[in-house]
């Protein structure tokens, strides 16, 4: 059964902005865990199969929820296996498990996330490797810093790059500390840039206690889009938090000099860094990197793992008004079939409650937004009624 909906006045009110925001006209299936959504309309543009192996499309997807990592596209340490986590006080909400990147002064034997019995003083770093050709990104997780974090952090040392993409297109020697992540160093939370000798803090996190601080024993959702494919100096990378584009850089170089726009410039726009080129995205990493400084303890546990290669996706939230400019829970969905007018999904409800009133956005490769489309958890589409927040996809900033 499908309803649909009409879309005249609501037209009628939306500017003018110069890009096309989907319209959604149906939606068909029930909204429980894990049922197929159908949706159906107009201008959704496009999304490659990114995982020909897999139902979905996105590059890889990981919500855990058999107790085990999907190798067929995920990567794990093998000398330091991130631990399996089964337990009601850590997981997120209508999770059985999550994963924890851990560090222990001395060996502990635990179960890792394969499912194995093993003993080690740490594990870590779970990853998609990504094609060749991969400029585009758009990277997600869910991370969780519990009590006793802070304290085991303390001093300049001390750090946790969490949530991390890897490139290619360096020629020097130190490719490999080429990176753009997400980081806890000391006792705050940081959107950060590494390239060797270059490394820049792009800015703390103000909701988290006001000046990045840590909030612990909260889940909370992080994300990475990056756009290297467009031309020299406009190449564009965005953090997310808790749905909140926390940092928008765009850059225009027209100062080289600045560390965090020698990442994106090509040769020869900025004469003395030759040695750059434009970046081609090799790995997502979850869990990526931890470094204690005096014998610290502590845990990193994460959740629902993300990544594809495009800014094309499917979006729950419990706002009535898509914006990237305030906080909101968000929970990505995971894509099954797309085209300019039908896309298939599979609901991940997430953390979301039973009977809570939702809404869903389809997001194109542009970063433009449909209308919300209010639906309620448990329900069949034909038994809610469609609500269209006003002009809620132009919030988000497009892909110019």
């Amino acid at each position: 059964m499908k309803f649909k909906i009409l879309f005249l006045l609501a037209i009628i009110l939306i500017p003018d902005f110069g890009f096309t925001n989907p319209i959604v006209s149906g939606v068909d299936g029930t909204f429980q865990d894990n049922n197929i959504i159908t949706i159906s309309g107009c201008d959704f543009g496009s999304h490659a199969d990114y995982a020909s192996s897999k139902e979905y499309l996105a590059a890889g997807w990981e919500d855990l929820d058999d107790g085990s990592l999907d190798t067929d596209v995920f990567e794990i340490n093998d000398g330091a296996r991130a631990e399996r986590i089964s337990d009601v006080n850590i997981n997120r909400g209508n999770s059985d498990y999550c994963a924890n990147a851990f560090i222990r002064s001395s060996d502990r034997t635990y179960t890792d996330l394969l499912g194995n019995t093993v003993t080690n003083e740490r594990g870590y770093s779970t990853s998609v490797d990504l094609p060749d050709d991969t400029q585009i990104v758009f990277i997600s997780g869910w991370f969780m810093f519990p009590a006793g974090y802070v304290d085991a952090v303390e001093g300049s040392l001390n750090q946790c790059k969490f949530m991390t993409a890897y490139p290619y297109g360096k020629t020097a020697a130190d490719n490999d500390q080429a990176k753009t992540f997400w980081i806890v160093n000391s006792d705050f939370v940081a959107a950060c840039f590494e390239d060797g000798p270059i490394y820049d803090h792009f800015s703390d996190i103000s909701k988290l206690g006001g000046s990045g601080a840590i909030v612990e024993n909260e889940w909370h959702r992080y994300d990475i889009a990056i756009d290297t494919s467009r031309s020299a100096c406009n190449k564009v990378r965005y953090f997310y938090f808790d749905g909140k584009r926390t940092i928008d850089s765009t850059f225009d170089c027209t100062s080289c000099g600045v560390q965090s726009r020698e990442y994106y410039t090509e040769p020869p726009t900025c004469g003395s860094l030759e040695q750059y080129c434009p970046r081609f995205w090799d790995t997502a990493t979850w869990g990526q990197y931890m470094r204690l400084d005096g014998g610290s303890e502590f845990n990193l546990y994460y959740d629902d793992m993300y990544v594809s290669k495009t800014w094309a996706r499917i979006e729950v939230s419990d706002n009535a008004e898509w914006s990237e400019s305030t906080y909101a829970h968000k929970e990505i969905q995971i894509p099954v079939s797309w085209s300019s007018d039908e896309i298939t999904f599979r609901f991940n409800q997430g953390s979301f409650n039973d009977s809570e009133q939702l809404y869903l956005y389809i997001i194109d490769e542009n970063n433009n937004a449909s209308e919300a489309i209010s639906f309620v958890v448990g329900q069949p589409a034909d038994d809610i009624d469609p609500a269209l927040s006003p002009p809620g996809g132009l919030d988000a900033t497009p892909i110019q």
